[in-house]
Order: C-alpha cells, then structure tokens, then sequence
C-alpha cells in the first residue's frame, strides 16, 4: 500500500502535469520532417544538482567538438548557474529559475513562459542528457522548444522514473535505451554517439576566471595559509542526504594530526552550519569555507593537496579541479552498483582517487542505505580513512618528486 501511495503520489506530482502542459502545446515534428539545416542549432537542457552539472562537463566538451560550427545554448538551473555561466563550449547560458516551494501551477507557468521567451521555434536539436527520474521539467522544457528533434533517455531506465516520469517517452522525438550499468558522466556522452560523434575524453573541468582566482588567494592569506609549507586538506562535511554523512570528521582529523601537520578546512554548504559548528569546537585549528561563491571554493579547492569528504558536489569540485580525492560513501560494496548513491555511478573521476565503503549493509537495509540518518556509512572508521588518506598523501608526494624539473 506504502508503494501504490508513493507510485500515484509520483505520478500526479512529475508525470500528469507535465503531461497536461505538453498537451495544451504543439506536438514536435516528427524525425522525417526535420529539417537538415546545418550546422544544427543545438539546445541543451540540463537542469540538476550540482555534482550532476559537473559530471556533465565532459558532455560539453565534446558536444562542441563535434559540433564546432553550432550555436549552443545551455539551460541550467540558477542552483549551478554560477558554474555554467563561464563554459566556453556553449554560445549562452540561460538559467531557469528553481523554486521548490513555488506553486505547482505558478512554476509550470513560469516554464511555459521561459520556453515561449527564450527557445520556442530557435533550435533544431534538443538534447535533454539526465539519464534517471527527472523531477526539474527538464524534459517538459526540452519540449517547449519546439525543436525539430529532441533526444533523452527512455523514461524506462528505472523503476521509479517509469513510474514519475510515465508517458515521458512522447515528449521526445527519439529515446534511447536504459543501457548497460556505467558511470554516469559516460551516460550523456551516449547521446552523442547515438548521434554519430567521437568520444576524446571524459574527464570532469571547471572554468575559473581570475577573479575566482584572485578572491581564493585574498581568503587564503586572511587565514594566514597562503604559500604556506605545510598540507592543506579540504573535508566535505556536508552532503544532500542525512546517509550520506559520515559522522566522524573530528576524530579523523585528530587522528591525521598524529601523521603529519595540515591544515583542516571545513567546506559548509546551505544548511550545513552547526555541523561545521560541532566540528569546528572540537578542531580549533580549523578553517571554516562557508558563504562563498562556487567558483572561488572550486578555486580554494585547487589550491589544496587533498580532499575527504562524503559523496557531495563539493566532492566533483575537487575531482574537477584536479585534486586527489577521498570519497566516503554511504553504499555498501555489496549493494546494488546501479543504485543512486552508488560510486559505481557517482564516484570521483580524478585520478588518484579512492572510495571508501561500507563491508555491507546495517541493520535491514538491502540494495541501498535506507535511513535518514547515517547508518551504514557510521560503520566507516576513522582509522580506515586516516589510513587511505596517509597512503594518497605520501604517494603523491612521491610522484611529484619523482617528475623532471622544468628548465
């Protein structure tokens, strides 16, 4: 009965809607009458969570790689706006406004009039890239467009996106298939070798201007850490789910103190402060990044020797700008590796890297974590992160003493 609920409650609140909306609007045009223009007009809708924006840059690139000649226009969420707005693979970044809390019938007008504004009839191609359930109208926006094709996943690639995304199918002009179970920044990279493009690389980048820059070192040298011999490690407390917080920054951090001497900072997110707050009275030592633009924590981060934290968008930060990573996860090495809190899926693409997970599950989770508490991730100990984090520490020391000089 608690499924049936959930599956209806699903349905009415993503599916029907959107359906409605779509239908009050002018089908696409079929696959046989686009038009061949070229090069296509390309639209992109990727509206999303910050770590998914991230693991999305990859796309990016290579959209503009094999579409060089196109205009490109991105549509984000004001969430990663910030993040988007210097992307030099697209022509212009259009955010849409997300508000939760507004109104289900003032936010879809508000969709219906962005679209009427700023892309109906203007492209011939939309590419709506979120493989999973779409709760944003990412898909109802790619639709809006009025593009001649417009491409996304099957609205079968999950149980539950079947079911809150139920009739999603046609909304697009073309679908493709859930596929096998990979990555999640490879997924939209099947869109363009659907699309018969080339593939160079799928490492994640941020784009950083010199006043990121320049704002990273001006807080760096308030906190009297700037050009400083000692290690900076960042942790990543916080996280978008209770399970997904790993409960013992401050005993790792006290343990790491034993090994070698850094500098702990602590990256807070919205709604993240008396956990940074718990953990800062027990370190009095460490530096608290809080309040701060994206780009100048992204930029921080770039100037730091490591990263531990939980599986979090400031975690694709760090991957993004290059710095070794630590990813504490919540999900079991026996559970489901297609489950959404899976490092099968979500896990840091740098290199190096490592993902610390629990041995299995606690208690009566199966497949994935099931509390809003951290729970499986609490049987992590300290001690097993210090480890991991002494062994990334001195391996990277000893590859940039064994690099060549630069004359």
């Amino acid at each position: 009965m608690r499924n049936l609920k959930a599956s209806v409650t699903e349905l009415l609140k993503y599916s029907v809607p959107a359906l409605a909306v779509a239908g009050l609007r002018r089908s696409p045009k079929s696959v046989s009458s686009a038009s061949n223009r070229q090069p296509p007009r390309i639209l992109v809708v990727k509206i999303d969570a910050m770590g998914d924006f991230i693991l999305s840059t990859p796309f990016f690139r290579e959209l503009r790689r094999n579409y060089r000649d196109s205009k490109i226009t991105l549509v984000v969420g004001d969430n990663v706006s910030e993040l988007a707005l210097p992307c030099p693979y697209v022509d212009a970044v259009l955010p849409l406004r997300l508000r939760r809390q507004t109104p289900l019938t003032r936010h879809l007008k508000y969709v219906m009039n962005f679209a009427d504004q700023h892309l109906s009839g203007q492209f011939d191609l939309a590419i709506q890239p979120r493989w999973d359930i779409d709760t944003d109208w990412a898909t109802l926006t790619a639709f809006l467009s009025k593009a001649e094709r417009i491409i996304g996943f099957s609205e079968k690639t999950s149980g539950m996106k079947s079911r809150a995304n139920f009739g999603y199918n046609g909304l697009f002009t073309e679908t493709l298939p859930p596929g096998p179970e990979r990555h999640e920044s490879d997924r939209a990279l099947d869109i363009l070798r659907y699309l018969g493009g080339s593939i160079s690389s799928r490492s994640p980048e941020l784009w950083l201007l010199p006043e990121d820059q320049r704002q990273a070192d001006n807080f760096l040298q308030e906190k009297k850490l700037l050009n400083v011999k000692q290690s900076l490690i960042a942790f990543g407390i916080g996280a978008s789910s209770a399970r997904r917080q790993w409960p013992f920054y401050a005993r790792l951090i006290r343990t790491l103190s034993g090994s070698f001497p850094f500098a702990p900072m602590l990256l807070a997110g919205p709604g993240e402060a008396e956990l940074v707050r718990g953990i800062a009275a027990e370190i009095p030592n460490a530096v608290v990044v809080q309040q701060l633009p994206l780009r100048v924590v992204s930029a921080i981060l770039s100037r730091c020797n490591l990263f531990i934290g939980n599986d979090s968008g400031p975690m694709h930060l760090a991957s993004a700008v290059g710095l070794p990573v630590i990813e504490i996860s919540c999900h079991p090495l026996d559970g489901d590796p297609g489950h959404a809190n899976s490092p099968s899926r979500f896990g840091p693409l740098v290199s190096p890297s490592v993902v610390i997970q629990p041995k299995t599950f606690s208690g009566d989770c199966r497949g994935g974590c099931k509390q809003y508490v951290p729970h499986c991730i609490a049987t992590i100990s300290p001690e097993d992160v210090a480890s991991a984090a002494i062994k990334l520490m001195r391996g990277t020391h000893e590859r940039e003493l064994s690099q060549p000089a630069l004359a």
